[in-house]
């Protein structure tokens, strides 16, 4: 995946889009999205914490 996708994948799921729309717009299985999260999920923790932060 590139690095843009993946920012963007971050991003959408840390916004609290659905899977299966992160899935569609990112080209991903929903199996693959789960596993994502898995992977990523300190980014999407500090992506969530900054937006309630409003940076």
């Amino acid at each position: 995946m590139e690095k843009e996708i993946e920012l963007e994948v971050i991003k959408a799921i840390a916004f609290g889009m659905p899977d299966e729309q992160v899935a569609n717009f990112a080209n991903l299985e929903l199996e693959e999205i789960a596993s994502f999260k898995e992977e990523h999920a300190q980014e999407i923790e500090e992506r969530k914490n900054a937006m309630e932060e409003g940076l």
